[in-house]
Formats: structure tokens, C-alpha cells, sequence
């Protein structure tokens, strides 16, 4: 119940060393209103942080909930980077609101659990934004710009947003909820290399995903699309080059459009057919049937965007219900294990066994993710080989032979534009304990 009034270069409350205690109920105007620098162990709460240059410096974990962080220069800065100690990962409390601020978190660790709304800028920084759930998603709401950071950005609410998403290079978008954003959901703006999967988009105006300004690379896969007046997909002529969509569900009602592709698709039967390259799984809305492809929301109006499943097995009561891809190899879940050693050659050709002349480069193209990928050099045929010893994985004897298991696999390639194209294949050969193949199954990629 204390008010500060500090300075411009001030800290209001400063724990330094590792503290315990309650620190609630106090108003702090100017400065730095709150520094953490080392662990607090108990409860801040029901504090107002204003009109400073920072509102809260979040530096060590603290059980920081039901807090006001308003009219700062910046919000909150949010440094630690942990699942135990970043911010929202500590106790059981509420989440701070973060408003009216010019940026509300500048993050470079993790934070989950916030609203953050009705600043210039929701939310800057690198690394990961939000958590492992949408139980305890982020509510990013009301800002000029939802989001503009750099790196993964995942498990958020990001609503009612002029922009709610600011694209940058690199980055995977994944598993959010994109709505009622004003202008667009999405903006790839000159930027190279971004994948969008598994997120939900739904908006009454706007835009929902635009890749414009020379954009390349651009991937957009098991997303659920829903717009009223704007597209789904808006890609500019001068940003088509690497752009690959397909596993999703485009649906529009009223004004709203499925894609821009150098001219305007409103039924995705013309624009599998037409374009011949994209969208090739995917649902959407047909001029036949423009209704089948809407997403059974469980209740779109109050913004819970769970999706009903389907009635006694009908896909068509639910149908997109099981529609993604199910090999995708980005934004898996953590109960997933790759059982390979290193996948992406990141620990050099360890595990690996390469053809002669085979090496591993990190340039000249970039790798699609990491530092590291093979190249089989001038080899006419080209290989890297690992074998898996299932029973050392973790599997037991009975549960091999049983039948019941299944094998996902799969590769990226990539091939220069030549008169004759490489050819590549990935291929799982099963083994029996002599090492002698008992089955084989190879994909082109």
C-alpha cells in the first residue's frame, strides 16, 4: 500500500539478492518500477507499474501475477529462459495485464500465461513466445502490432490486432489462435524462410495470412483458415518463389475469398486445378457446396475455437477433423522421439556413415533448418546410412513382433535447377537380428 514516485534513471523496488516475502498493493510511478535480479520467493501482486521507461525488469524467476504494467516505455522485460522460472512458469496466480504501454514485453526468455494488450506493440524480442499449451496461451490483443519478434512463436492468443502477427525470417509460427485481427492475421513481408502450421485463423474483416514485399520460401501447412471479407491465402506475384501450401482447410463465407494466386480462387476446386501445385489435400469451399468445408467450432461467437468432433464417425460432421498431415516434421509434439542420432547433422557426420566424397555444407543454399545438411558431391549415386537398434531405443522384443508399431519417416531434399534433375529417395529397411533385410519401403521425394 506504499506509492513511489521516482525519477527517470530510478528503480522503485529492487531485489538483488535472493528474497522472500509479499510485495502487494503499491503503486509505482517513473523509471523502473520493478527490478528482479534475483529470486523472489513468495507473491507480487495487485502492484500498478506506470508511466516509466520500464514497468517491471523480469531478470530472475518470481511468482509476478495479477499486477497492472501500464504507460511505460516498455512493459515488462522478460530475461529469464526457462520452463520453471520465465515469467507465468512460477506459481499458481493470475496473469499481469500489460497495457497502453509503446511495447509491452521486450522478450528474450519465456513467458506464458499474460494479457497483453492495447500498446503499440504487443510483444518484441527473440527465442520462443508462449508456452507448451493453449491452457495457459498468451492473450495478445488490441495492439497497433500483436507480435513482431523473432523467433518460434507458439501456444498464443493473438486477437483483435491491427496486425497480429509481423512475420520474420526463419521463424515458425505454430499451434495458435489468429482472430478478428483488423487488417491482416499474418504479414510475410519481405521476409524468407517461414513456416506456418497447425494454427487457427478466423476473422469477420481482413486478411488472414499475406506473403507480399519479395517474400520466398513461405510454408503453410494443417492450418484451418476461415475469412468473411479478406482471403485466406493472399500471395503477391513477386512473392510466389518456394511458396508451398497444402493439408489445410480454407473456408470463406459472405465476401471473403480462398486465395490470391496472380488472380482471385474462391472454390478450391479451381485453384487445385488451375495452379496444379498447391493445397492438393487440403478442404475448402466449393461453389457445389460451400458450406461443407466450415470448421464445426464449438462456439465461434464467444471465440472458442475447439473443434467438435465428428458424430458417429461422419467426417463430413466435422470435417476437419484428422485433414493434416500427419508426417509433418515441423511444430511435432514433444512425445514424438526421432530415433535418429543426429538428424540434422549438427554434430558434423556423427551416427552417420556418408559415400565417398559425401561432406556436409551450411551454404550456398542455407540449410531449411540448423547449420548443417549432406551433400553428396560429384557422386553419381549419393547415400548417408544410419542404423537404429530398436531393442536400445527402448522397445521391447514382444512389442517388435507384435505387429502394432508404426514407422514415420521422411527427409527434405533439395536439388538445383538443372536440364536434368537429381533424383532422391528415403528408404527405412527393417532388419532381423543377423542383419538381414526383412522389409523395405522408399519414398521419392
Amino acid at each position: 500500500n506504499n506509492t513511489f514516485t521516482i525519477g527517470t534513471y530510478g528503480i522503485g523496488v529492487s531485489v538483488t539478492v535472493p528474497s522472500s516475502g509479499n510485495i502487494r498493493s503499491n503503486q509505482v510511478t517513473g523509471g523502473t518500477g520493478l527490478s528482479l535480479t534475483a529470486e523472489f520467493t513468495g507473491s507480487i501482486e495487485h502492484n500498478i507499474f506506470q508511466g516509466g521507461s520500464v514497468g517491471v525488469r523480469y531478470a530472475a524467476p518470481a511468482n509476478l501475477a495479477d499486477n497492472l504494467v501500464t504507460g511505460n516505455a516498455i512493459g515488462i522485460k522478460v530475461s529469464v529462459n526457462t520452463l520453471t522460472g520465465g515469467l507465468g512458469f512460477v506459481g499458481t496466480q493470475g496473469s499481469n495485464v500489460i497495457s497502453n504501454n509503446q511495447v509491452g514485453v521486450e522478450l528474450t526468455g519465456r513467458m506464458q500465461g499474460q494479457q497483453i494488450r492495447d500498446n503499440v506493440t504487443g510483444v518484441v524480442g527473440s527465442g520462443i513466445l508462449g508456452g507448451e499449451d493453449l491452457a495457459h496461451a498468451n492473450l495478445i490483443s488490441n495492439n497497433s502490432t500483436g507480435v513482431r519478434f523473432d523467433g518460434t512463436i507458439q501456444f498464443n492468443r493473438i486477437a483483435a490486432n491491427e496486425i497480429g502477427i509481423d512475420a520474420r525470417s526463419g521463424q515458425l509460427l505454430h499451434h495458435n489462435l489468429i482472430y478478428r485481427n483488423n487488417q491482416t492475421g499474418i504479414e510475410i513481408n519481405g521476409q524468407t524462410r517461414v513456416q506456418v502450421v497447425g494454427n487457427t485463423l478466423y476473422s469477420p474483416v481482413g486478411d488472414l495470412l499475406t506473403v507480399i514485399g519479395g517474400s520466398s520460401e513461405v510454408e503453410v501447412r494443417n492450418n484451418l483458415f476461415w475469412a468473411e471479407s479478406g482471403y485466406d491465402l493472399y500471395v503477391g506475384n513477386d512473392s510466389q518463389l518456394g511458396f508451398f501450401s497444402d493439408f489445410n482447410t480454407l473456408h470463406s463465407t459472405h465476401q471473403g475469398k480462398l486465395v490470391f494466386w496472380s488472380k482471385q480462387f474462391n472454390d478450391i476446386v479451381d485453384w487445385q486445378a488451375d495452379v496444379a501445385q498447391f493445397d492438393l489435400h487440403s478442404s475448402g469451399r466449393t461453389v457445389v457446396n460451400p458450406t461443407w468445408s466450415q470448421p464445426r467450432f464449438a462456439h465461434k461467437a464467444f471465440d472458442d475455437y475447439n473443434v467438435l468432433d465428428t458424430a458417429a464417425g461422419l467426417r463430413f460432421t466435422s470435417p476437419s477433423i484428422d485433414a493434416g498431415d500427419a508426417t509433418v516434421d515441423l511444430a511435432v509434439p514433444n512425445s514424438l522421439t526421432n530415433l535418429l542420432v543426429n538428424p540434422s547433422f549438427e554434430s558434423g557426420a556423427t551416427g552417420w556413415s556418408l559415400n565417398d566424397g559425401g561432406l556436409l555444407k551450411g551454404s550456398l543454399p542455407a540449410p531449411f533448418a540448423g547449420a548443417a545438411y549432406f551433400y553428396p558431391n560429384s557422386a553419381i549415386v549419393g547415400s548417408a546410412v544410419q542404423t537404429i537398434d530398436l531393442q536400445v531405443s527402448g522397445f521391447s522384443a514382444v512389442e517388435l513382433d507384435s505387429g502394432d508399431l508404426v514407422v514415420v519417416f521422411g527427409t527434405r531434399v533439395r536439388t538445383a535447377k538443372e536440364a536434368i534433375n537429381d533424383r532422391a529417395t528415403v528408404s527405412v529397411a527393417f532388419l532381423n537380428a543377423q542383419g538381414q533385410v526383412l522389409s523395405e519401403s522408399t519414398q521419392d521425394a
